[in-house]
Parts: C-alpha cells; structure tokens; sequence
C-alpha cells in the first residue's frame, strides 16, 4: 500500500515535494495546509505538511527534522492587505487554507494599538471579492495569492516581518508531521533526497511557477524562494517554533507543547544529516566522564533519564570536580537594600512600583545593623541586591559602596544582577565597562547570579517583557569577568517554559564560561508562585533534582553547583548533595524576595553542618570564591 502524503501546491512547498510524485512507494496529495492537517488527524492521510499552529493542536504527532517552510523578516507570502490604513479596519477576512497564518494575524492584532477588528473565514478563491464589497475591510492572504495580489492594494503588512521585528527571531510556517511510527527509515529518506534536489532546483521550479501563473517578475519570484524562505529546521529555528507554541499557549489557542522529532533514521549518517541517536546509557556515561554534552542529549535526559541514574551520573560528576568527602557552606546575609522596581517582573511578589506606600530604601544605618549581626556570626560577604529604583543613580551606589567598604572591610560585597547594572547604564547613557569600574573602584567585588532566569528571549518576554534580553544578561557578566569582577549564574523554572529551553540557558552560560572563566557556581530554583498569577509548570521535588542534575552534567566548566533548600527546604537541599550539588548554600539570617511569595525556610550553622554529615559528607565553611576559611570539620563516626 502506498502512503498518502498531503502537501500543499503553494510556490514555497514546490522545493519540499520536488520529484515526490515519482516515487513508486508515494500516493502525493495536493491540498491546503489545512486540509493537510485536518485529514492527517483524521486518518486520511499518513503523513502531510502542515501549518505549526495545526501541530500543536494534535498532541499525537511527531515532526520531520531537517526540511520546514520558514522566514527571518518579510516572508512576501503571509500578509495583511487593505485599501484602508489599519486603524479603519473593522472587518477582517481570513484566508482558511492556513491555521498559522490565521494565529499570526490574531498575533498582530494582539499586539497592535488599532481596535482588533472582526473576523471571517473565506476560501482563497473567493478573499479578494469579499474584500472588495467590505467596507473599511482587511483581508489576510497567504501563499501565492499573496505574491501575485498584494501589489493592489496600498497598505500591506507584511507578518513575517512583524513577527521577527516583535520577537527578533524566524517565523516558522509549516513542517512534515505524522503519527508516530509512520516516518519509517525509508521515507525520511525519500523525503529527504527529495527536499535536496527541490533545493538545487530552485531556479527551475521559480521558472516553471511563473509561466504556468503567467507572473511576469520572474527575478522576485526566484527571490522569495531563495531569500524570504528558508527551509533548513535548525537550533534557531526549533527554538523560535516553541517559542510560538509557547505564545499560543499563553493566549489560549493551544494547549502547551513543544516540537517533537520522530527517532532518527539508521540511514541518517549517510544523509550527512548529524550522528545516529545515542542510548540514554551513553549519554549518562559520557556526562559523568565530563564529556561535553549537545542540545539534544539534554533535552533526553529531561524527557528519557530515570531520575535515579540521573541522579547517580551527576554525582559522579560532581565527586569528580571537587573533593568527594567535603560540602561547603558560606555565612553571608541577603540584603534587600530596595524593594521599588520599575519592571513588574510577573514572577515577582517582592517588588512595589514607585509611588506606592509600601515601597522602602534602607538607610546606611539599617544596612550597618544587619551587617554587624553578620559580623558578630563570623560571616564573610553581604549579598546586596533590589529593585530597578529610578530614584537611585550611580552616584548613590559609590557612595554607599564606598561607605560599606571603610566601614566593613573584612566583608565582601556581593552585589547588583546585572538588571541592575544595565538599569545604571541606560539611566546615564555609559557603556557596561565604564558603570562596572565605577562599582568596582568604589568597593564592588563579585555579582551574584541573579535576573537570568531563563535564558531564551521567548521565555523572558512572557515573564518579565521589560528586563535585559538573555544576551544584553550575558554580555554584562561577560563585561565583569574581563575586568575580573566574578560572579554566580542561576536559572528559574517552572514557568511554563519547555525542556529545549533550559538546556538553552545551559548552553549559553557553558559558553560564556569557555569564553571568560568568571562564573564561581550554578544554582537552579522552582519558580515560587505564591499569591502571584503567573501559571507555574511542573515545579515538584523530582522537577528540580532533575534539573539540577542535568545542569550538572550539561556544565562540565562551572565547578561548584549549589543546593537551593531556600526554595525547596532542608530535606530536599540535603538529597540534592546526590544529585550534582557539592555546597549547602548559605546561614539564613533573612529573604524577602522568595518568601514573599509564600515559601519560607530559615535553618542556622549547626542545622547546615548536621544535614551536611547526615548525608554521609564532611562540612567545610568557605569564603566567597569558594576557598576553605576554617579547618575541616571532623565528621560523626
């Protein structure tokens, strides 16, 4: 029996299906991306290329790697199309032949200041004869139609090039999709050669298109197929797919996914598509000997790795990159200098907007109490940190280092994310460098980890829209590091964000470290929901040891992983000792920032040196930078 494969017949699938139709094993349907998706969930076809919007809504499907139809900027063919400017628009006819296209209009608007108008479904044949009996109507037109048509009316929006001047990334369209099993080893070669050869034969299929529509611009048309589409289904573009499963999500027009790839082909290595799928074993063996890890192999161990074996490979690691028998521990107190902050991060119960009755400052007086008491305790750094405050300048911030310094010069001030530091920047118009060695020439020493939350731009936008994007976070540590100013990286999840996600946060911070070297440790936390709104995901004991233990295996250059009992609590801060943590954290003396939320655990040395022997180690009070400031503890038994 032949397989049905469903594909649409629009110029940009042309290169996708290029010679499909002569495969002896093939049955090519041509239809609608919509059709395709529609009979693909219902069994009449076996595997079809379907809108991404479509995909999400099946939660049964699997994805082809490697071919997909999509754009970085103008895409030509998805546009919006009036004789009227937008904020006349009261009517809106959709083209039904693409679900994707439909949400990204609806995106659009979402986003746009104009007045949404109201919708209707129209076939692709009849769109143009509606727009024109609807007054002050908007038509969106996909596919061919819209390269052969849009030139008629006088306000086009091109939504390829909204979408990617909004989120700074592609739009991804469509992508083969099937039921799992169904991409057998030797159709994902046939679909493979024959997107190889539909590639090479651009400038023939554009050609053939333009006589058979009698589309006289033969060189835009040879364009848009070699410049406004892309096909190749890279990292960036995975990416930039979940990210707009993760906005429809967010908007409620599907339910949360992710891209799923069916297994690779055995044949995959002839393809010179990449390496043949590992076992779970491997990976876990490999990561354990410090073997650098990929993308893929982490987003396995999120999906694959039992929890146990996981746990055991990441303390195997761990044992290996520092002492076995020690866990360390700091006497350090968190001060929250501020709680005003003007970015609203939706994660956060701590901050108060400017103005409001509830928002404070603490004096230099204030500050000293709170460090005297953790002095008199034998502590050693002062972690200071608050809100984006408008009404604190640099100045502010070098006088009260400056003072902090003279004052308490035995105690290391740990201070600032680099939210805050970027805040500094913009409020005086001075580069990263020059508002880093202010700080640092007025006492600053090390920059806690704060603020990166996660790492991919899609993630930060939905959670906190007005902090630094992930590489301004990144391009400040790496500004400090050079003028070696080091510094702790952290990572909180659970806020729906996908397992593709995390491993991107990982990867970018292993990165920077290959490049600087001036990450001290990593610790990872539970987003903290609290009394908040933001929908959490899964965000359990299991969700964070797993976590932790990828981040452990997945960052072969950062030594020290510490434990989060602040969020998680002491019984699951010391189970986390065997699952890739090697120090205990910190005495609390005091936290506002997570116990604002709900959740608060405050233990002192001895409970911190108890658990740590209790868990079968040896417990050792260190200095910032991690280096011993007492002797060993002699352990129980």
């Amino acid at each position: 029996m032949k397989t049905k494969i469903a594909i649409s017949g629009f110029l940009n699938s042309l290169p996708l299906r290029y010679g499909l139709e002569k495969e002896p094993e093939v049955e090519l349907i041509t239809v609608s991306p919509s059709e395709a998706a529609t009979g693909l969930s219902e069994g009449i076809y076996d595997i079809g290329f379907i809108p991404l919007a479509a995909y999400a809504e099946d939660g049964r499907l699997e994805a082809l790697e490697g071919p997909c139809v999509s754009s970085r900027g103008s895409v030509a063919s998805v546009v919006l199309v009036s004789h009227f400017p937008p904020q006349f628009w009261q009517k809106l006819l959709l083209d039904s032949a693409s679900r994707s296209s439909a949400l990204l209009a609806d995106m659009y608007f979402h986003y746009s200041p104009y007045t949404k108008p109201q919708k209707k479904r129209v076939a692709t044949c009849k769109i143009q004869e509606e727009l024109n009996k609807t007054p002050h109507g908007a038509a969106l037109l996909i596919g061919d139609i819209a390269l052969q048509e849009k030139h008629s009316y006088p306000y086009v929006i091109d939504l390829g090039e909204f979408y990617e001047d909004k989120f700074e990334r592609p739009f991804v369209y469509a992508l083969w999709a099937a039921l799992p099993g169904e991409f057998t080893s030797k159709l994902q070669e046939i679909l493979r050669r024959c997107f190889r050869r539909g590639l090479a034969a651009r400038e023939e299929i554009a050609k053939k298109w333009a006589l058979e529509n009698d589309y006289s611009d033969l060189s835009t048309c040879l364009d848009y197929l070699q410049h406004n589409i892309h096909y190749t289904f890279d990292e960036e573009v995975r990416e930039s797919a979940n990210q707009y499963l993760a906005l429809l999500h967010v908007l409620g027009k599907a339910p949360a996914t992710e891209v799923s790839f069916c297994p690779l082909s055995p044949k995959k290595e002839i393809l010179s598509l990449g390496k043949p799928s590992r076992t779970i074993d491997s990976i876990l063996s490999d990561g354990a000997q410090g073997v650098r890890l990929s993308a893929k192999d982490g987003i396995r161990l999120f999906k694959e790795a039992p929890l146990a074996e996981l746990g055991r490979a990441a303390h195997a690691r761990r044992l290996s990159l520092s002492d076995p028998k020690i866990v360390t521990y700091i006497i350090e107190r968190n001060i929250n200098y501020t709680n005003v902050c003007n970015i609203y991060c939706r994660f956060c119960a701590f901050y108060r907007r400017p103005g409001h009755k509830e928002g404070y400052t603490l004096s230099k007086s204030e500050i000293a109490e709170k460090t005297q008491v953790l002095a008199a305790a034998g502590g050693t750094q002062v972690l200071l940190q608050g809100g984006l405050n408008p009404d604190l300048d640099i100045n502010w911030y070098e006088d009260l280092f400056l003072w902090f310094e003279q004052t308490f010069p035995q105690i290391r001030l740990h201070a600032l994310s680099p939210d805050e530091i970027w805040h500094l920047t913009s409020m005086h118009n001075l580069s990263t460098t020059e508002v880093l060695e202010r700080l640092r020439f007025a006492g600053l020493q090390s920059i806690p980890g704060a603020g990166a939350e996660i790492l991919v731009d899609a993630v930060r936008w939905r959670i906190a829209r007005l902090k630094t994007k992930s590489e301004e976070w990144l391009d400040i540590m790496r500004q400090a590091h050079w003028l070696g100013i080091r510094s702790s990286v952290t990572m909180m999840f659970g806020v729906k964000e996908f397992f593709s996600d995390r491993i991107q946060h990982l990867i970018k911070v292993r990165n920077l470290q290959d490049e600087t070297g001036g990450f001290t440790a990593f610790i990872c936390w539970p987003y903290q929901q609290g009394n908040l709104k933001l929908e959490k995901g899964d965000t359990s004991k299991e969700a964070y040891l797993r976590t932790q233990a990828v981040s452990r295996l997945m960052l072969d250059n950062i030594s020290h992983i510490q434990s989060s009992w602040v969020t998680m609590g002491p019984e699951v801060g010391e189970e986390a000792l065997y699952f890739g943590a090697n120090d205990f954290g910190s005495v609390m003396f005091e936290e506002n920032v997570v116990s604002a939320a709900g959740t608060t655990f405050q233990i002192q040395v001895e409970e911190i040196e108890n658990r740590i022997r209790r868990a079968g180690f040896i417990p050792a009070r260190r200095g910032p930078l991690y280096q011993p400031i007492l002797e060993k503890t002699v352990a129980f038994g």
